[in-house]
């Protein structure tokens, strides 16, 4: 009776290449969604730096000048500038609208 009864839990078990095929087609589809959104970023990713390209040639045609800095040094430079004109403004007695 015990053959019988082991033999019947047993065979109620599905079989691991049953379980295997919708576990194998869930991680295809994963692999495959995680592709597309490579994808999807790359293009946008290659989109913004185009723009980024013709901004910074559009500046150095006007005439601007390129320099690279730190975020502390961008911040004192604004600050120096904001002064410097605030002083024009005020010197000059221009008036805001």
């Amino acid at each position: 009776m015990a053959k019988k009864m082991l033999k019947k839990k047993v065979q109620r078990k599905p079989a691991a290449k049953e379980i295997a095929a919708p576990v194998m087609d869930s991680a295809r589809d994963v692999w495959l969604a995680g592709l597309g959104a490579f994808s999807v970023a790359q293009q946008e990713s290659g989109r913004i730096f185009e723009q980024g390209s013709k901004l910074f040639d559009r500046l150095v045609a006007e005439g601007a000048d390129v320099i690279g800095s730190t975020p502390d040094e961008l911040a004192a430079y604004m600050k120096s500038e904001t002064e410097k004109w605030a002083r024009v403004v005020k010197t000059a007695g221009i008036k805001t609208q």
